[in-house]
């Protein structure tokens, strides 16, 4: 009997030992800066730009400031469209519904946009109007989500999900509680109605490295993943859509606070240099509430590298 308790003890070791060696290991990532661009440089600036989406067809970057109405600066602009290069290329202003456009994310099948508004606690849908520009007074506006109906309330960035072409799932930032908030459609098929169902919710913070103020998520139809910033951590926390740990991706660009003081808001788009995926990170570096006289927003171009 002991021998033979011997032997299933030493083949349970050895299996595990193959399980071990068959499980490939998980490299580190980081980011390099290919390109960095001043939003604060702009004939119309964008000093606290805190909402960041790419429009493959017009191959343009929207970004919003929520802030921008605090400052000097304002000129009736919350809404800015950019190239790659992180040139200006036009200005807009979502007016209906949403008083302070934080997250936003360009929906392509649909050609509206998602705006979170963390004053009314809520996501817009923003559709083009007559005449066909997104971000003027004629735009079709509709409440999909009362965010504080599901606990929410200081929702920030926002991204979406869709199967075999039909979107079906609304996931946000909530910077108060931290958490990452997954809604998913309910048998009507329509966000905004009352069988919505809250899929899962998980905190961001719990994954440690003081990510207590998350700012922007984006899901990556690429890997299946979430890529969530925060306003205060010179980090990229990428998880699972279950909420699984996968790896925190360092920017050794963002050396300090001087450099780069936290992203509000991210996004993956072809690279200005012929590559067909880049990261871009927004960042609204010092708060106008810290200085009302701060212009000082960027735009990042990363590039994801793997290192030892």
């Amino acid at each position: 009997m002991r021998d033979m308790r011997r032997r299933l003890f030493i083949a349970v070791v050895i299996g595990l030992g193959v399980v071990t060696m068959a499980a490939p290991a998980i490299g580190a990532t980081e980011g390099s800066l290919v390109r960095e661009s001043s939003t604060s440089d702009w004939s119309t600036p964008s000093p606290d730009p805190t909402g960041l989406t790419y429009d493959p067809r017009s191959h343009k970057f929207w970004i919003s400031d929520s802030e921008v109405d605090e400052t000097g600066l304002w000129k009736h602009r919350n809404l800015f469209l950019a190239n790659r290069l992180g040139a200006l290329q036009n200005t807009r202003r979502l007016t209906k519904a949403t008083v302070e456009p934080e997250g936003i994310s360009w929906y392509p099948r649909g050609k509206f946009l998602f705006v979170v508004d963390d004053d009314k606690n809520a996501i817009f849908r923003f559709a083009r109007g007559r005449d066909g520009k997104l971000g003027t007074r004629d735009d079709k506006v509709r409440k999909l989500v009362d965010t504080e109906r599901f606990g929410s309330k200081d929702a920030e960035g926002v991204t979406w999900r869709s199967r075999r072409g039909t979107l079906d799932m609304l996931i946000w930032a909530d910077a108060r509680d931290t958490n990452i908030y997954e809604l998913r459609r309910g048998p009507d098929h329509r966000f905004g109605t009352r069988d919505d169902v809250m899929k899962r919710q998980f905190a961001a913070s719990g994954f440690g490295r003081r990510f207590n103020d998350p700012a922007g998520v984006y899901f990556d139809r690429r890997t299946g993943h979430l890529f969530t910033v925060s306003s205060k951590t010179h980090f990229v926390l990428e998880t699972t859509l279950t909420g699984q740990f996968v790896q925190w991706i360092k920017m050794p660009f963002c050396r300090d606070d001087l450099d780069c003081r936290g992203f509000t808001d991210l996004v993956f788009a072809p690279g200005t240099d012929g590559s067909r995926r880049r990261l871009y990170l927004t960042d609204k570096r010092v708060d106008n509430n810290v200085d009302p006289g701060e212009n000082d927003g960027r735009l990042y171009q990363v590039k994801l590298v793997n290192v030892p």
